[in-house]
Order: C-alpha cells, then structure tokens, then sequence
C-alpha cells in the first residue's frame, strides 16, 4: 500500500456501517442508492461544499438535522475567523438545532446522545469551523461539570433547564488561573479577581466559574449568571486562528454566589467519577483537532483533483 493509500485510509476511509431507517442521519447526500451507503458524505470547508470519496463517521442521530447547519456554517467561516469577534448569529443557530441539549438524558427532556455522538457531532462541526466546534464541544463539558461535580438536585434543575431555554454555557473556570478568590464577608460569599481564557462566555446563559477559598486555599466551583451584578465579561480575545471562541477574560468585582450554586457534593475531582471531567476536556480538543486535520486533508484532496494543470505556473516542488 502506498503512503498515500494509508493517509486515505488514517483519515478519510472507515468500514460503512449498516443502520436502518430512522436511525439515519437526516441530511445524507442526495443520490445515495442504498440505505446505509456511507460512500461520498458532505465535508463543508471554507465557505465550499466539498465532495470527498471516501467514508465520513457521521453521527447516527434521528433527532437532528446536521446539513443545514453545517451550510450555514461553512458560508462565510474564513471570513468571520479573519473578523474575529462573537459569532452570534452561528451561536443562535445551534440554541434553535435542539443540539444543545444533546447530552442530557431523555427522562428530562434532553437527547440521551452517547459520549460518541456528541464527540462525532463535534468533529463534524470543527470540519466546517474550529471555533464554533470548540464553543460547542466546550458548552457539552460544562453540562457534564455539573453532573460531574454536583449533588442531583442541582444538576437535575440545571439540566431540565437547559433543555427548556436552549442554555448556551460558557465558563471563566480556568484552574491554572488562580487570580480570583472567593471570600466570606458580611454573611454573604463573594469572588474578586479576572480569570483568563474563558472559552464561550461572550453570549453564555450560565457560566462554570471557579474562585480559590481563602479559608481553605482549595478550589471551588460554583455556577452563576452571566448578568449577575459585579461580573464583566471583557471579550478580549484576540489570537492567531480560532478567532471567534470567546475565550477572553471574565472579571469579577465582589460578585455574590450563593451557596446553593456552588458545586460541592462531590466537588472537583471529589471522587473518581468527578475527575473524568479532565479526560473529557482533552476529548473535546482531540475531536476539534481531529476535525480541522480531517477537513484540511479533504481541502488538499480538493485541491489537487480539481484545479487546472499548468505546467508553465505549476511550482516544480508541488506534487
């Protein structure tokens, strides 16, 4: 086998598997013959459709119609990455795809999605724009931090709500950070300091946030609104690719949490099962990266195929 048939096969190239009836993703190519024919999926890249032979992983989900989505996405995400900013619009998209609430159990309204699909729905996403799967796939860990690290009275309510108002989190979590501190004062619980990198809390409907205690020096995380008096959200980022993951700085100036928002029962990495929560941020990242080597491998594929040979403006060193 040639390098690159095996390249082919790393990336692009996967045994079909056979799935029947409603448990095909909507949105599959038009002119597929059979059901289960898995033989030339969609890579949206840079504002382009791009045709690929060979075998995309798509997330089996009946619920949710991926294409529109990801076509919507795809027209205009060079440009916005060069712009930077918040992608507002792109954002809005995703509350109404009913995505959002993909990882939460059926029993309480949600998609009862596998750690799989959310994982494949987030590479699918970083084909068409890192940025947007990175806001994604870090919205599905901040659901699951409050599974993770919280007592079920509060994940539960946290949960349904998130399904019934399409909750997008964001989170100024950062535990390398160690700038904000939670103090007791007058009765009440209040966190001063600025945190960094603090992915998707431009436009968040509830953000993760983490303070050190100055009465036992540990880690506390608790959630709070993004309105709440005292806390600014400073959409600063400005970095070299990514541009529109929101993952500037959050300062806080006496802001009061309650009790009942912070995560304690079991707390982070309180137990075994709490510190799961640190695999599944690398997960996110791998399948972001995994998503944009994906698309950039389809984009050279392209590239390559379809431009125009011209040996007299061709670079004798391009293959």
């Amino acid at each position: 086998m040639s390098r690159t048939e095996k390249m082919s096969v790393a990336v692009g190239r996967q045994e079909p598997k056979e799935i029947h009836g409603s448990q095909r993703l909507a949105g599959s190519v038009p002119g597929d013959e059979a059901v289960g024919d898995f033989s030339r999926k969609r890579a949206y890249l840079c504002g382009r459709v791009c045709w690929l032979q060979g075998d995309w992983p798509m997330p089996d989900l009946s619920l949710v119609d991926l294409d529109p989505l990801l076509t919507a996405f795809a027209e205009n995400a060079a440009a916005r990455d060069r712009a930077g900013g918040n992608a507002k619009r792109e954002r809005d998209l995703l509350r109404q795809s009913g995505l959002l609430g993909l990882l939460i159990p059926k029993a309480l309204g949600g998609g009862g999605a596998t750690w799989n699909q959310i994982f494949e729905t987030v590479r699918a996403i970083a084909r068409v724009d890192s940025s947007l799967g990175h806001l994604y796939g870090f919205h599905h860990l901040l659901v699951a931090t409050v599974r993770l690290f919280g007592a079920p009275a509060q994940w539960e309510t946290w949960w349904k709500a998130t399904v019934a108002h399409q909750w997008f989190w964001g989170n100024a979590l950062n535990p390398k950070d160690t700038r904000v501190v939670l103090r007791e004062q007058g009765g009440r619980l209040l966190v001063s300091g600025q945190k960094s990198f603090c992915s998707g809390a431009v436009d968040a409907d509830q953000l993760v946030i983490s303070a050190v205690d100055d009465r036992t020096a540990k880690l506390v995380v608790a959630i709070i609104p993004p309105d709440r008096r005292g806390l600014r959200v400073l959409g600063d980022w400005d970095a070299f690719g990514q541009r529109q993951t929101d993952s500037g700085g959050v300062a806080f100036d006496d802001v009061v949490v309650e009790e009942k928002e912070i995560l304690c029962s079991p707390g982070p990495l309180g137990t075994p099962f709490a510190a799961l929560r640190s695999l599944i941020a690398q997960l996110v990242f791998v399948n972001v990266f995994l998503g944009l080597a994906e698309a950039a491998f389809a984009e050279a594929h392209r590239w390559n195929t379809e431009r125009v040979h011209d040996s007299r403006s061709l670079d004798p060193f391009v293959l």
